[in-house]
């Protein structure tokens, strides 16, 4: 099966609410540069768990730019906002979009 591609990755901060959204903004230029990105989306569960959302094109360029954002200067302060051993990421293939 081939289509475009889900990206959902939840994660937990000890940064308030205010900081993951400026750093998350600073990945905004780079990733609609990425081949494949359509859009992204930013959100924060009632829990405290916040869970980015983006959609590809297709399966390679979301694994194409999961591999290159690790070195991406633009990306450092979004990433060290993280906790690492929260990170749950998932891939998905879409089946119905409106």
């Amino acid at each position: 099966m081939t289509g475009s591609v889900l990206e959902i990755v939840e994660f937990k901060s000890s940064a308030d609410v205010e900081q993951v959204q400026k750093a998350a903004n600073l990945l905004e230029s780079w990733l609609r540069n990425q081949a494949g990105f359509k859009w992204r989306r930013l959100s924060l569960r009632d829990d405290g768990i916040f869970i980015d959302c983006i959609e590809w094109d297709d399966m390679n360029s979301a694994k194409i730019a999961a591999e290159t954002i690790m070195t991406e200067p633009s990306a450092r302060a979004f990433m060290e906002l993280i906790d690492g051993t929260s990170v749950v990421m998932h891939h998905a293939t879409i089946l119905l979009s409106n």
